[in-house]
């Protein structure tokens, strides 16, 4: 019988003295690997109530500068207006999308107010009056900042031991990181009346091959060391990881969730 055992690293035998290794094609699963939400301020003012009464401008979803837009089609309204369209998904609100927040005034100021918000995730005094002119559309704004934007690529392993061989399955994983800050500003009292951070994985594992080998003996060299593995793995390549939108995606859905919206 097989028992799994992955902690004890083995030396294998050399390629001419047994391997016997098969690529098995086995699944692809999209999985999310969890979220977390933490409201870091809410104004005690500030709830499904006040939101009705005056209203809710969706301004924009922007990109830190120290994260790299290596989709090249990700704007701040078209996030923004993602945004949007989730959040009237999951709640009765009449909301202002990004488009006509621009249009409402200086195309020129409101993109100054978006990159002033990417750099910094504040917006200075002079910033938040500008965007006050905007107030006929609606007393709260809501911008987003995608703060953090990573791609990891790596593998797992599992050590079954046999009679007289071990089997090891190499599983591909790649995993997407993306975190979301979202603030919300009072357009007539000019602050800040909720702000929260959130933090979503998504990853694509796929089992892709496994190794049996015939035991030289034990010792201390781990199984990524071995340059079999390493050149199988590079054959195969890793998997796709998750797209940005499609983490953006479930963070959506936990901003709507978080948010003083009675449904």
């Amino acid at each position: 019988m097989s028992r799994p055992n992955s902690k004890l690293p083995l030396r294998m035998s050399r390629p001419e003295m047994g391997w016997a290794a098969r690529t098995l094609l086995v699944w692809t699963v999209l999985v999310g690997c969890g979220g977390a939400q933490k409201a870091v301020y809410t104004d005690p003012d500030f709830d499904d109530h006040a939101l009705r009464e005056g209203g809710l401008i969706v301004g924009a979803v922007v990109v830190a500068p120290s994260v790299a837009d290596t989709t090249g089609t990700d704007d701040p309204l078209t996030l923004g207006e993602n945004l949007r369209r989730r959040l009237s998904e999951e709640s009765s609100l009449t909301l202002v999308g990004p488009a006509q927040a621009l249009l409402a005034g200086d195309v020129d100021e409101y993109a100054g107010i978006l990159d002033q918000y990417a750099r910094s995730a504040r917006l200075a005094a002079p910033a938040l009056g500008a965007l006050s002119r905007r107030r006929p559309l609606g007393r709260y704004v809501l911008l987003g900042r995608i703060d953090i934007d990573e791609v990891e690529r790596t593998h797992e392993q599992t050590r079954y031991d046999q009679e007289d061989r071990i089997r090891f399955e190499i599983e591909l994983l790649s995993r997407h990181h993306v975190g979301l800050s979202v603030d919300v500003f009072d357009l007539r009292d000019q602050k800040i009346v909720w702000s929260a951070t959130f933090d979503r994985r998504l990853q694509v594992r796929v089992r892709r091959f496994t190794h049996e080998v015939l035991v030289d003996e034990v010792d201390n060299a781990p199984i990524e060391e071995l340059q079999v593995i390493r050149d199988r793995i590079r054959e195969l390549g890793y998997p796709t990881p998750p797209t940005r939108r499609e983490v953006l995606a479930h963070l959506y859905g936990d901003v709507a969730e978080a948010l003083p919206i009675t449904n």
